[in-house]
């Protein structure tokens, strides 16, 4: 009669063959949880995982059961072939995870917001279940199962195998939008913006996020159309009015970073557009800052500190202003509220560069004044 001691044998076995491909998995596992900082959307991976245990267990059992003559899970003659057979449709079915990442690879040179496509659908789509993880885990299932075949644990090997299935079906769901068009991949990655910057305590995330999309938007910026052109910029305005909800130091230092590249690519275009659009994205940013004034519900105001925009590019901004036709001036940059925006909040959170803020804005009024 078996003994316990007997039945656990082979598995130990499997699992001394096992141990240095099961830490390689194990170290990608835990790299991914460290990126991985919204809840909500690791949950599916999370139940997956679960399930790919729960099957891997039910067919450990299942084996523990027949070699004890408890339970019979399958009865088929030349089982032995049958699950030969069923390694070798196991080892092709896994390689399948090769080819849906070729159907990836083709977007490598296309991006949306900043963010690569292919990278999305590879690595930050799922959190825990990338690419990568996924090939590894799929070939280590091969060898689990080849090793599973040499002790006669064909219960084992038919759980493997169903797991195999089970990740490959949730690797081609995961990249299924890439054949639905680019309105569907825009979406899905405006929707991960959305859920990122949604979230409390996510600051580092928000700022790396919202440098992605703005380096994105400088490569693009002077090709877009007009509504193209609103529409990021409607954007951005967003997406400042989440990190500005921070109160953050380093939230306002990437706010002015950006903004500062962004309208200096439009006002030293040669094109008579992107310099009016330029100048208009600046008012607006300024305005946005404004209105966050009436908003503060904290007596602390040290986070708007390093505040400084326009005293960093006031030559180009003024070579944009006289460049533009008056006509166009004066029906669409109102130069005094703008310059009121730019000393009130000079005022209001004493930056540290007051001073230079209220410079620029004198010599933009003088210069209006003169044309």
């Amino acid at each position: 009669m078996s003994t316990k001691k007997d039945f656990a044998k082979p598995f130990e076995n499997v699992l001394h063959f096992s141990k240095p491909i099961l830490f390689g998995l194990l170290i990608e596992f835990h790299i991914s949880l460290c990126y991985t900082v919204n809840v909500r959307k690791i949950k599916a991976d999370y139940y997956l995982l679960i399930i790919l245990i729960l099957i891997l267990v039910c067919g450990a059992a299942a084996d523990y059961l027949v070699k004890n003559a408890l339970f019979i899970l399958i009865i088929v003659e030349d089982l032995p072939d049958v699950i030969k057979t069923l390694l070798g449709i196991q080892a092709t079915v896994a390689v399948l995870s090769f080819s849906l990442l070729s159907i990836i690879a083709s977007y490598t040179d296309k991006s949306y917001w900043g963010i690569l496509i292919a990278d999305f659908y590879s690595n930050k789509k799922n959190k825990i279940f990338k690419s990568k993880f996924v090939i590894s885990l799929g070939l280590f299932f091969i060898l689990l199962s080849f090793f599973s075949l040499l002790f006669e644990l064909y219960n084992f090997i038919i759980a493997v195998f169903i797991a195999t299935m089970i990740i490959i079906l949730w690797q081609t769901h995961n990249i299924y939008s890439v054949f639905k068009g680019d309105s569907v991949i825009q979406k899905d990655i405006e929707n991960m913006f959305l859920s990122e910057f949604e979230k409390k305590n996510n600051t580092e995330n928000k700022i790396e996020l919202f440098n992605t999309f703005c380096n994105g938007w400088r490569k693009i910026i002077l090709e877009q159309s007009e509504i193209d052109f609103e529409v990021y910029k409607l954007d951005f305005l967003n997406f400042i009015d989440y990190l500005l909800k921070e109160q953050n130091l380093d939230c306002i230092n990437c706010v002015c970073n950006n903004a500062r590249r962004l309208s200096i690519s439009l006002l030293i275009s040669s094109t008579e557009i992107k310099k009016q659009q330029g100048i208009l994205f600046l008012r607006t940013v300024y305005q946005i800052f404004w209105l966050s004034i009436d908003k503060t519900q904290t007596n602390s105001q040290e986070y708007m500190k390093d505040f400084e925009i326009i005293s960093n590019i006031t030559k180009e901004f003024l070579e944009a202003l006289k460049s533009l036709p008056k006509e166009w001036l004066n029906n669409n940059f109102d130069w005094y509220v703008f310059t009121s925006y730019i000393d009130t909040i000079a005022i209001t959170y004493q930056t540290k560069s007051k001073q230079q803020e209220q410079k620029a804005s004198l010599r933009i009024a003088l210069l209006m004044g003169l044309l």
